[in-house]
């Protein structure tokens, strides 16, 4: 193992040193940089007012004119930042700024007004858009063929459209059947329904109610009334029979014991 040799000196020191020794370090302290021998350890960012004909590998060149950046890749220059133009052009060799798009758009915008192409306006009033161009031009446009207004008829079902100036537009739509009345016969069970077009249709429910009929056996007899089923419970009319119907149901009155002694 060798021992390392450094120094610390100034660029213009460094650029005097001839030949420069391959085994010691050299820190160029007014350009923060390292070299081994001629061999750069460090790749800062230069900045130059023109490029030279070769550069450093791993070195960024900066133009601080143009703001164009370059980097040497050991045998050509390699662009890695378009300058930068303050003037818009076809050029694909640099990148204009922003005031340079403002001040082209603004000139273009402004010779577009100044020549009457461009509309500065637009009014409607009384069925007429008015288009300005320019700062005198003024082009009237009457709507014609226009909707202006609609209205429905819901019984036909026609829609009709008025236009401005044109002929009226109408559309037949099919008409939506809804019911309107309603009856029902009690006797017949008949349904009785009527259409939005007075279509009156008679639906019959009879099949669709259950009919009961009143019976009796020896004991109950049942009556159907308005609805209403009533069972009743037969008394027999024998003698001493001791059943009896009071309100809240059948009654047989106790038996009375008594006692025959005999003479």
């Amino acid at each position: 193992m060798s021992a390392v040799k450094f120094f610390i000196l100034t660029s213009a020191q460094y650029g005097a040193i001839d030949p420069k020794d391959d085994g010691t370090l050299y820190f160029v302290s007014d350009q923060n940089r390292i070299y081994k021998g001629t061999v750069p350890y460090s790749h800062p960012i230069e900045l130059v007012d023109e490029f030279p004909a070769t550069g450093l590998v791993g070195t960024l060149y900066v133009n601080t004119s143009t703001k164009e950046g370059k980097a040497w890749n050991g045998s050509a220059w390699v662009t890695v930042q378009l300058a930068v133009s303050t003037t818009l052009d076809d050029s694909d060799e640099a990148i204009p700024t922003s005031k340079a798009v403002k001040e082209y758009v603004d000139g273009a915008v402004e010779n577009i007004v100044a020549g009457g192409g461009a509309v500065t306006d637009v009014t409607y009033a009384g069925k007429t858009i008015t288009v300005k161009k320019g700062s005198d031009s003024t082009m009237p446009l009457q709507l014609t063929g226009l909707v202006d207004g609609a209205s429905y008829d819901g019984a036909s079902g026609k829609l009709t459209f008025t236009t401005n100036g044109g002929t009226p537009i109408e559309i037949t739509l099919p008409v939506e059947q809804f019911l309107a009345a309603a009856a029902y016969d009690a006797e017949t069970h008949i349904l009785s329904l009527t259409m939005t077009d007075n279509t009156k249709f008679d639906v019959d429910l009879g099949d669709l109610i259950d009919v009961y009929e009143a019976g009796e056996t020896e004991s109950i007899s049942v009556s159907v009334s308005g609805g209403t089923i009533t069972a009743s419970l037969k008394v027999s009319a024998e003698a001493e029979n001791q059943l009896q119907i009071k309100s809240d149901g059948a009654y047989v009155p106790p038996l009375s014991w008594q006692t025959v002694e005999g003479a």
